[in-house]
């Protein structure tokens, strides 16, 4: 039974692992696959609780936590991401300026033609 709850906690530390080098590497794609897997193996984490280590617990936590904050840092980044490219997006279709008075004025391009002479 021992070596069952070390193969068990040797493969949720592993998973962990895995799930923190794919945020790191920007491998968001992977962690479907890798959130599958590892509710699979939470799902064993109550059983474990009463004949694993205080220590291998702990590990689990720790690498659980530390990839909590990854996660939550990566989230924050493609937030970031996506608002730069609104804002580029948006620079195609109106400009924001400010009069001579320090006022924001917003100057749009849409419906507005151009003359073009040869």
């Amino acid at each position: 039974m021992r070596a069952e709850t070390e193969s068990a906690v040797g493969a949720l530390i592993a998973l962990l692992t895995a799930e923190a080098e794919a945020v790191r590497r920007g491998a968001l794609s992977d962690l479907g696959a890798l959130a599958a897997r590892k509710a699979g193996l939470l799902e064993s984490l109550p059983a474990l609780a009463g004949r694993a280590r205080a220590e291998d617990l702990v590990r689990i936590r720790t690498a659980a936590e530390a990839n909590g904050r990854l996660l939550s840092a990566a989230l924050r980044g493609v937030e970031s991401a996506r608002a730069r490219l609104a804002s580029i997006r948006g620079a195609a279709v109106r400009l924001d300026t400010y009069d001579s008075a320090g006022r924001g004025q917003t100057v749009s391009f849409v419906g507005s033609t151009v003359e073009r002479r040869a």
